[in-house]
């Protein structure tokens, strides 16, 4: 399922990809987004921790195909994670010589980097005054590049930023939605401000028996030009 899931979103990027190469204008920008990032899990044996501070960063890019729709996309690098309980023991295939047998009734803090492409559908309003409001949705093919870890093993020793790459699977696929305005500085430069959620929904590890997905709010902040 998750394998289908993963195609259906190539699918649409190529696709749109296709249809931005025929716009009629294109704006790029730089984004920074600070946010919380939090992991959800399907099973009662499992309990959802605390939020952690995330945040995606990187170069965003619209292809305009009308004065006020565009197809938004670009490249980010995606900083999630966040901490689960677990009931019963598990088992994280660590990097190195790190035991990865945890503990029964302990927290594991994850810590999960993603290279990020986005592709949607913006929309916005005609200028009024300096500002336009804007609204974006749209699908996210992910790649995971890095995942840490910290828990207690079985044999009470605690570890801190274990590598745990082989737990998170290398792909996964989201779908995003945000709003927000933008304050023109004139000609093309404007300044961006908005709000967003991204969701992660397709099974973040490697664990057959459970499955987990991710969760980001994140504070729009950046720069168009």
């Amino acid at each position: 399922m998750q394998t289908y899931f993963i195609k259906i979103t190539v699918s649409i990027l190529f696709c749109g990809l296709l249809t931005i190469v025929q716009g009629q204008g294109v704006k790029l920008g730089l984004l920074l987004e600070p946010g919380a990032a939090w992991l959800k899990p399907d099973r009662a044996e499992i309990q959802k921790g605390r939020a952690k501070m995330g945040f995606n960063v990187g170069l965003m890019s619209d292809f305009y195909f009308a004065e006020n729709y565009a197809f938004g996309s670009g490249i980010f690098l995606l900083f999630t994670g966040g901490s689960l309980k677990y009931q019963n023991e598990i088992v994280l295939k660590t990097n190195g010589d790190a035991q990865g047998n945890v503990a029964a009734n302990s927290k594991v803090q994850y810590r999960i980097q993603y290279l990020r492409i986005p592709l949607g559908l913006k929309l916005r309003t005609h200028q009024i005054g300096r500002f336009r409001y804007y609204a974006d949705l749209g699908v996210d093919a992910l790649m995971r590049i890095g995942a840490n870890a910290g828990y207690v093993a079985q044999s009470g020793t605690s570890y801190e930023n274990i590598g745990v790459e082989r737990t998170i699977r290398m792909f996964a696929a989201g779908y995003h939605i945000g709003g927000g305005l933008k304050y023109s500085l004139g000609g093309n430069a404007a300044l961006v401000g908005g709000i967003g959620y991204m969701k992660i929904f397709t099974d973040m590890t490697s664990h057959k028996e459970d499955r987990i997905t991710g969760n980001n709010l994140l504070l729009r902040m950046g720069v168009v030009f």
